[in-house]
């Protein structure tokens, strides 16, 4: 159990960073990005601001969406 919860915190950090640094320096507008990901803009913005992090769901579809964040998780 130890080691789960600790790569899961190891991927959240490594969401919690990475993900504000791909969406801010070439990532869709966060207008464009919540239509496909079936969320909204200022949840995007919290990403991007590196408040929150998307749930897993949200995760995938961002990988999806921007190919340097599927290489890097």
């Amino acid at each position: 159990m130890a080691g789960g919860a600790t790569a899961k915190a190891r991927i959240v950090e490594e969401c919690g960073e990475l993900l504000p640094r791909l969406l801010r320096r070439r990532g869709p507008p966060a207008k464009l990005l919540a239509f496909r990901l079936g969320t909204t803009p200022r949840a995007v913005q919290n990403w991007a601001a590196g408040e929150h992090i998307p749930s897993m769901p949200a995760a995938i579809m961002l990988a999806r969406e921007i190919p340097e964040f599927r290489v890097k998780m």
